[in-house]
């Protein structure tokens, strides 16, 4: 339904005989031509088949995108300390991962610096404590620690 009234839309804007409406005008005009959703005899929306709420839609993208991401994260937010030592643990955070790239909160300029240097090492010790290669590089940024 959505689909033929999104093409007599498109038909009615690209007419040549109709001026082309831009901005809020033309955004004004489509939702117009929009149907409202059926209602039953309760007055409640009707079940349309294939049509889901937005956060299950949501959950299930990122489930199928995901490898199990945020289990990992989880994993090395509980031995991040013993992994790289209490005075790195005090001024930075593990903040996501992406693909096999650990992503971490810096405090400061001076922190993030000095974390180039050890990065080869930190990335070592913190397989190391998981039991497996999971991380293969580290990027730095100043973030909420």
């Amino acid at each position: 339904n959505h689909g033929v009234c999104s093409l007599q839309c498109q038909r009615h804007f690209r007419s040549p005989s109709r001026p082309s409406l831009g901005g809020v005008a033309a955004v004004s005009e489509s939702i117009q031509h929009r149907r409202a959703p059926e209602k039953n005899g309760s007055g409640k929306r009707k079940n349309t088949p294939g049509v889901g709420h937005i956060g299950d839609i949501i959950k299930h993208v990122l489930k199928t995108c995901r490898r199990d991401g945020d289990g990992d994260l989880a994993q090395i937010w509980s031995l991040w300390d013993t992994a790289v030592g209490d005075a790195i643990a005090k001024n930075t955070k593990p903040e996501a991962f992406k693909g096999k790239l650990l992503l971490v909160n810096v405090n400061s300029s001076a922190w993030m610096h000095q974390l180039r240097f050890l990065k080869k090492d930190m990335i070592d010790k913190i397989n190391t404590a998981l039991g497996k290669e999971l991380v293969q590089d580290i990027k730095f940024k100043i973030g909420p620690v």
